[in-house]
């Protein structure tokens, strides 16, 4: 955790993580350290192509957002590296933001909270 609100020094910035369902992809984000760490996501910005509809039970939604998961961890410096994720307790929580006006929609079911913990927010 840091002393700054945006520890990178940047209200928004692109963060570039590697999924092993779909590859290396940049993710438009804010990293915010607000006495707990979040990264916020916006989801217009996520490689999903099942449609218009990013779902829990799609694989490679979970995929992309366990990569921006151990990527925020290391960016934070919660970790040293990708390798190391695994050994921290704490992490950042990850929301996903849209635009009521906007198509896409994260849905959460009670399978979306048991599957991935506490670790993601979604705000639409």
């Amino acid at each position: 955790m840091s002393s700054y609100i945006f520890p990178s020094g940047f209200k928004k910035e692109n963060l570039k993580v590697s999924s092993p369902s779909v590859g290396r992809i940049s993710v438009r984000s804010s990293l915010v350290d607000a006495g707990n760490l979040f990264v916020l996501v916006d989801v217009l910005s996520l490689p999903i192509r099942d449609g218009s509809t990013l779902n829990v039970q799609n694989s490679d939604f979970i995929s992309v957002f366990e990569a921006i998961h151990r990527h925020a961890v290391v960016c934070f410096g919660l970790a040293a590296n990708l390798d190391t994720v695994g050994l921290v307790r704490g992490s950042p929580k990850i929301a996903f933001l849209s635009s009521i006006t906007e198509n896409k929609v994260v849905q959460a079911s009670k399978s979306f909270h048991s599957l991935v913990g506490s670790r993601m927010i979604v705000f639409t």
